[in-house]
């Protein structure tokens, strides 16, 4: 058990050293800032066939309008992609305009190279109106299921916004600006946030290294103990 504890504390300081060490920050400002607005996101499932057509391959997207409810307060890794977040509170899905795309995807340089992928969703096509009598349907292979392109950081992520422009799927509402208000109430927080993030990460970065000595000391101590047996 105590070796367990030095390794734990080894490991800790070891990730707290290396660039996927998930930083913790605090985003009041943001949250006043923020006004709902209307977006198109990719609901994530499983891809086992595509098409090929035309000389290009297409994969069947689900996609809908969501409401982006803004993201969390306090967030871990911000803007990482080995730090993924559970989104699924800051999309409200519009269950009634799920729909099933057809998305032609561009290779880039290398042609094999999946992770160049770029699914071109301006090009996408309305599932009913995809001639699949034309169309050549090919199992997916296991590298490229996921492309990195469309959803970051893995199945943890339950949605991923679509930031390009999607056919098919204007966006309808204007996305509402900030009032006077909020602005001036965000000014003090922002303050606030860079402070307090700060001694957040201090003192995580504290108390994990104040972990080394104590793991020492019960290192040492299990090492006597297991003398006298």
């Amino acid at each position: 058990m105590n070796h367990r504890i030095s390794i734990t504390a080894l490991a800790a300081v070891s990730l707290l050293a290396s660039c996927s060490y998930c930083w913790p920050s605090l985003h009041t400002a943001e949250a006043v800032l923020h006004c709902d607005k209307q977006v198109v996101v990719r609901i994530p499932e499983t891809l086992n066939t595509k098409y090929r057509y035309k000389g290009k391959d297409w994969y069947p997207i689900k996609l809908a309008y969501a409401t982006d409810k803004g993201k969390n307060i306090y967030r871990r890794g911000d803007g990482a992609g080995w730090c993924p977040e559970d989104n699924s509170e800051r999309y409200q899905i519009q269950q009634e305009t799920v729909r099933t795309c057809m998305v032609p995807a561009e290779t880039r340089n290398y042609p094999h190279d999946y992770s160049l992928r770029v699914l071109r969703f301006d090009l996408a096509m309305a599932e009913k109106d995809f001639p699949f009598r034309h169309a050549k349907r090919l199992n997916i292979a296991k590298e490229e299921q996921l492309p990195r392109d469309t959803i970051k950081g893995g199945f943890s992520i339950p949605y991923s916004e679509i930031t390009t422009p999607v056919a098919g799927m204007p966006i309808t509402e204007a996305a509402p600006q900030p009032t006077t208000g909020q602005h001036l109430a965000a000014v003090p927080l922002e303050v606030f946030d860079t402070t307090a993030t700060i001694a957040l990460c201090t003192a995580e970065q504290a108390a994990i290294l104040a972990i080394l000595p104590v793991a020492a000391v019960c290192n040492v101590v299990g090492k006597i103990a297991e003398c006298f047996r």
